[in-house]
């Protein structure tokens, strides 16, 4: 799960133009929290757009199978 959500900031940080830190902290918790609003953003953005991709694609593809299919069965059934 944690690279999802690394290209998924990574995303939405291009998408909205938000700067990428070098890198983050997570080892004291406080920082955790000062980091959420900075991230929070890019990633919400990064996820949106990940997801709208990721499912048109996908109904794209069944749909394009399914078409093929019905196709290869109406062409070997005999009237």
């Amino acid at each position: 799960m944690p690279p999802i959500y690394y290209a998924a900031y990574h995303l939405g940080a291009w998408a909205t133009g938000a700067p990428v830190p070098a890198a983050l902290s997570l080892g004291d918790p406080s920082s955790i929290w000062e980091n959420l609003g900075t991230i929070g953003m890019p990633l919400l953005a990064g996820l949106g757009i990940a997801a709208t991709i990721l499912a048109l694609t996908s109904y794209l593809l069944i749909s394009q199978a399914w078409a093929w299919r019905v196709a290869l069965k109406r062409r070997n059934t005999r009237p």
